[in-house]
């Protein structure tokens, strides 16, 4: 693995908290969804190339796969909370893990 590979990664993390710091600051006013819903889309489009990078070589590994789930609960678990818990596709995850 290159360093600057790893170096890629940990500025495209650092990228998610700055946003997901404009989240919050953008939560807390009371006009600005526009502001909010665009954060979030990029917030949710930066984790998404973030996953698909450890999601491929060098970096596939069960580590990874750790690492995106640490990621995920730290920077979205407060999204998952608000979900209204009669959403289909939650229902459908909910079917999923209790496959597991």
């Amino acid at each position: 693995m290159s360093n600057s590979k790893i170096f890629k990664l940990i500025d495209l993390i650092e990228d998610v908290k700055k946003v997901d710091k404009m989240i919050a600051l953008h939560q807390k006013a009371e006009n600005s969804n526009f502001m909010l819903t665009q954060y979030q889309a990029k917030k949710i489009k930066l984790t998404g190339y973030l996953i698909t990078e450890l999601n491929s070589p060098p970096f596939k590994s069960a580590t990874s796969f750790l690492f995106i789930k640490h990621f995920l609960d730290k920077f979205f678990v407060d999204s998952l909370s608000s979900l209204d818990s009669n959403d289909k596709e939650l229902s459908d995850f909910s079917k999923l893990e209790a496959a597991l």
